[in-house]
């Protein structure tokens, strides 16, 4: 990540511009979460742990339904000492991260939508799927779609996981 690059260069202030383009919710989780720690880090190196805290929680928040790990063993030295010596630290938080019950959809999956994940579960392309349901691309491009959005997730093998965890690929 830019910022963090930034910051170890001690160019605070370009740091801080890149990260308020990303702080916006339109960015996907992993890089969200990554600028969070990275302002955290940013908000440590002035002497500012208080106003670090809200900014680990909110990364914290975040990477929990997802179980997102990575961001955190990626961050800076000053953000893993925090979370290592903070009771609620690291190993608090991925024990919590272990234990949040999964999320129930949105809504519904459609039967189309099921059959699709059943597909997803095999590690097939959108072509392969497209040609086994006999349907176009575009067709299973827009389940996939559906599918992400109702399991509140970014990624197909990540939808194969929520639904294993809420149940939904018993049948």
């Amino acid at each position: 990540m830019r910022a963090a690059a930034h910051l170890r260069r001690n160019e605070d202030s370009r740091a801080q511009q890149i990260l308020a383009t990303v702080a916006d919710g339109s960015v996907a989780l992993r890089p969200r979460v990554a600028a969070l720690l990275v302002e955290a880090e940013r908000r440590l190196r002035h002497r500012s742990p208080l106003r670090s805290a809200p900014v680990l929680d909110t990364a914290l928040r975040l990477a929990a339904p997802e179980r997102l790990r990575l961001p955190f063993r990626q961050a800076g030295p000053d953000v893993r000492h925090v979370l290592a010596t903070d009771p609620r630290g690291t190993q608090y938080w991925l024990g919590r991260l272990a234990e949040t019950p999964p999320t129930p959809p949105v809504e519904a999956l459609t039967a189309r939508e099921r059959e699709v994940l059943r597909h997803l579960t095999d590690l097939l392309t959108t072509e392969e799927i497209a040609e086994a349901m006999v349907v176009s691309v575009n067709t299973v491009r827009t389940h996939v779609r559906g599918i992400l959005r109702k399991l509140g997730v970014n990624r197909r093998y990540a939808a194969v996981r929520r639904a294993r965890e809420l149940g939904l690929l018993d049948d």
